[in-house]
């Protein structure tokens, strides 16, 4: 016997209504609600990583007050945990919040993936701006 929000699951699927798909995706758990928006949020905690350790490397100092707290305790292991501790926590929100709120949940992935990508660019601006300064520093002693 089908019961009535499977047939409405089971129609969602098979109309070729997008809407009514991203509609009804609400309800499921089996997958994951935005993929896209959370592997542009874990690309951004790995590009931050490794920015991060290229900067420190080049004499750079961390100026987020908790992952210098990480940095000095447990060194980029540290660092590394916290990073990707808070891009989960992200996930999870997201998904919690994507099941009640979906439009809430898209401009949640949205600001993690911009936020996540802020340091990243920073950093790229900074090695652009004084490269030939730590080039000459690090490179010809």
């Amino acid at each position: 016997m089908v019961r009535a929000h499977q047939r409405s699951h089971l129609h969602a699927l098979v109309s070729h209504d997008p809407a009514a798909v991203d509609a009804h995706a609400i309800g499921r758990t089996d997958e994951v609600l935005f993929p896209v928006g959370y592997s542009w949020l874990v690309l951004a905690g790995s590009l931050d990583i490794i920015f991060t350790h290229v900067m420190l490397n080049l004499g750079a100092v961390e100026v987020n007050m908790i992952a210098n707290a990480a940095l000095g305790y447990a060194g980029l292991w540290g660092l590394i945990l916290l990073k990707f501790s808070v891009v989960a926590g992200v996930l999870w929100i997201c998904e919690y919040v994507g099941r009640r709120r979906l439009r809430a949940a898209k401009s949640l992935v949205s600001a993690g993936v911009v936020l996540n990508f802020f340091p990243v660019v920073f950093s790229i601006a900074q090695l652009t701006l004084f490269f030939d300064e730590w080039f000459e520093m690090y490179m010809r002693g």
